[in-house]
């Protein structure tokens, strides 16, 4: 407990009496090596000590539990990926919740109810009072059929990060929940197909999510993206998911920002953790939002093989980026959507 040789009586107490804490009565935590709970308790004397101590001391000290409950060392997290979720409280103590909300669909308030009776609520009554959208989505699309895109053919897309030379055809993939590229044209490097749209209206706040499907069973090079484009058809934005290896299982999200010059600002680049490359199929989400000279981003995993309905994430991360010098200034006018893999001919 104290190096140095032997101790005096003084100078044991005062080590103990330092270690336990024993002046102050704040509860303090005590856990069991072998437990994976702990108890709050704080420490009490008298501490009784021979006068003369040689060799090992034995003593006695007073344990106090501020409450009968014990509490887990870690703590549990559910998400809500539909519009609801439980939380039940199998132990016998009041536990406190940490709750972090964000509507994935449009939405008027934001509830928390215990049984039938109304907890918490923020946001508008939609039974009482008119509803009013804060965030009208401008578009919507999961890629289940063809309607309003147009083939991209020659207008390959010049981005060092997520671009490629187009081309190629698309077909509903057998999933049935997006595209997949075929018919890949005959040239060198990253080749694929593409496909455009315009928006209803220019904007220059707004929230993007694309989705991807990763087949990781078979091994290859391969990228898809979604690209923002201004009204004069200048690059403004990309993000997308790439794998760039042939015979690896290393992936990564990528966003990055172009100003009117066409110079590049990555501002994510996140590679996917260990625990990704053991997974046969994967569904990547990806957001970017705009609001001001604030992006912020933010990603999230599926196993789609043992979670098919995309319940809990196996990998979550979000990332915040201020644009202080007004790198990027023009609204956001249409996009495109690309798949690619990789050729050396």
């Amino acid at each position: 407990m104290s190096p140095g040789g032997e101790k005096t009586h003084d100078d044991i107490l005062e080590a103990l009496v330092k270690f336990f804490n024993i002046k102050d009565l704040t509860p303090k935590k005590l856990k069991f090596k072998s437990q994976n709970w702990y108890w709050f308790a704080y420490f009490d004397g008298p501490l009784k000590l021979p006068k003369n101590p040689r060799g090992s001391v034995k003593f006695t000290i007073k344990v106090v539990l501020t409450d009968p409950y014990k509490y887990s060392v870690t703590g549990n997290k559910n998400t809500a990926i539909s519009d609801q979720v439980s939380v039940v409280n199998n132990g016998t103590a009041d536990t406190p919740l940490i709750v972090e909300a964000r509507a994935i669909k449009p939405s008027s308030y934001f509830m928390i109810t215990k049984n039938d009776e109304d907890y918490f609520m923020v946001g508008d009554d939609e039974v009482t009072k008119e509803v009013k959208d804060y965030m009208p989505p401008v578009y919507h699309s999961e890629f289940r059929d063809f309607k309003g895109w147009t083939k991209m053919i020659t207008e390959d897309i010049p981005s060092n990060d997520l671009g490629g030379k187009v081309g190629g055809d698309f077909v509903i993939s057998n999933l049935g929940e997006g595209y997949k590229a075929t018919n890949f044209p005959d040239a060198k490097g990253w080749v694929g197909a593409g496909t455009k749209r315009g928006l209803p209206k220019a904007m220059t706040d707004f929230q993007i999510t694309y989705k991807c499907i990763v087949e990781q069973k078979g091994k290859g090079a391969g990228r898809t993206a979604q690209h923002i484009y201004d009204s004069d058809g200048k690059l403004l934005a990309s993000i997308g998911y790439e794998n760039k290896y042939h015979d690896r299982k290393i992936g990564h999200i990528v966003v990055t920002l172009y100003n009117q010059k066409g110079d590049p600002k990555k501002i994510y680049d996140y590679q996917n953790k260990p625990v990704m490359y053991n997974k046969d199929r994967i569904v990547v989400y990806m957001r970017l939002r705009r609001v001001g000279n604030k992006f912020s981003v933010k990603t999230w995993k599926f196993d789609h093989i043992k979670d098919p309905d995309r319940r809990k994430p196996i990998d979550v991360d979000e990332k915040e980026w201020i644009d202080g010098g007004k790198f990027l200034s023009a609204p956001s006018f249409y996009h495109s959507y690309l798949q690619c893999k990789i050729y050396w001919l």
